[in-house]
């Protein structure tokens, strides 16, 4: 239904937001650069709501131009990808959001 597409939307950003300020909340140098988390499904019982959900949690250093750097310039960009099925189209949607830390 339009309703639980609407539904599974929002917990996607919820859960996205959620990741965002975790790493966040840590010391910029203690924020881990690369592939924090491979898309995974976030419950292993189909019984918990988290287990119609993935999520894929990625740091990466950014230059001075906002592009991806090998070398830590003092700028990292959290990006998170959560995962859901469509309950209309039965297909897999996504809601993504990335974050700026910064070195202090």
């Amino acid at each position: 239904t339009i309703v639980k597409t609407a539904e599974n939307s929002t917990k996607a950003s919820y859960l996205a937001q959620n990741e965002i300020e975790k790493l966040l909340a840590l010391n910029y140098d203690n924020i881990p650069v690369g592939v924090i988390e491979a898309k995974q499904r976030l419950a292993a019982d189909p019984a918990n709501y988290l287990y119609y959900f993935q999520r894929q949690t990625t740091v990466s250093y950014l230059d001075n131009n906002w592009q991806a750097s090998v070398s830590d310039t003092g700028l990292k960009k959290i990006s998170v990808t959560v995962y859901y099925t469509n309950s209309l189209s039965k297909k897999e949607n996504s809601y993504s959001l990335s974050a700026l830390a910064s070195q202090r």
